[in-house]
């Protein structure tokens, strides 16, 4: 499914609606160039568990885990995988095992680790 939102705002507020729709378990994958809006659109779906603070891209990082009360949340940046198995090292296969929602960003970089999208 393709969505075409116009601002951040609409982002944003698209996010929430999704993170209520999801009721906090299962796997989203996002696609898009560079400065698409894939953190944005995170940023909304943590406000739908009560999230107020910054969301940063876990391009560095790889993984930023989130817990909001008694709700897992798993925010996925794979832009900097060399190689899907590079996953395996920082407990990629154990994040998205885990009965939680995971967010991952560039699904395609981590092919043969992460589900096919």
């Amino acid at each position: 499914m393709q969505v075409q939102l116009d601002n951040e705002e609409a982002q944003v507020a698209f996010g929430e609606v999704l993170g209520h729709v999801l009721q906090g378990r299962g796997l989203v994958y996002l696609e898009g160039e560079l400065g698409a809006g894939k953190t944005t659109l995170t940023r909304g779906i943590l406000r739908a568990y009560g999230h107020q603070g910054a969301v940063k891209s876990p391009t560095y990082t790889l993984i930023e885990p989130y817990e909001l009360g008694c709700q897992r949340l798993y925010h996925l940046d794979l832009y900097r995988l060399a190689d899907p198995e590079e996953l395996e090292f920082i407990g990629g296969r154990d994040v998205l095992a885990d009965d939680a929602l995971s967010i991952v960003e560039w699904p395609s970089r981590g092919e043969g680790v992460v589900a096919s999208a």
